[in-house]
């Protein structure tokens, strides 16, 4: 998969899955921990105690740094990195298809609609799960499907 990157590196790519899956374990940590849940179950927690500010500051602070992480890539970068966690998805027509073709016209469909969101979308997505599902992918072999 490498071979087709411009932009990207093996050490970006391994960042972002890093603190990608850094930020997904503890937003779920803080949100099993505080025991934050549904009301009807009668489960609640006490926004103002110590545990729960602490989990809130150590959550906000893995997001922040994904997000400083994003916002350091050169607009290229972002490019790529937006058609690998669409190639590692799978969507819709991708499986099946070759790599290459499909990572190609992913690039260019990302660079039509790039714009200062990108940070925000690519945060919203789980990135260390499609990004690790399109880097087992060969440059040469075809698309697989994505499954959780």
């Amino acid at each position: 998969m490498l071979t087709l990157l411009n932009h990207l590196s093996q050490e970006i790519i391994d960042n972002i899955i890093k603190l990608s899956l850094y930020q997904h374990v503890t937003e779920e940590n803080v949100w099993q921990k505080t025991g934050a849940s549904d009301p009807e179950l009668g489960t609640f927690f006490d926004p103002t105690s110590s545990a729960v500010r602490d989990a809130l500051a150590t959550k906000n602070l893995l997001r922040q740094r994904l997000a400083t992480c994003l916002q350091a890539l050169s607009a290229e970068q972002r490019i790529e990195l937006t058609a690998l966690m669409w190639l590692g998805r799978a969507d819709a027509d991708l499986p099946g298809r070759p790599v290459k073709e499909a990572f190609k016209e992913l690039c260019d469909h990302a660079r039509r609609i790039s714009d200062d969101g990108d940070i925000l979308y690519l945060m919203e997505k789980p990135p260390h799960d499609y990004l690790r599902h399109a880097m087992t992918m060969s440059a040469t072999g075809v698309v697989t499907p994505y499954s959780a």
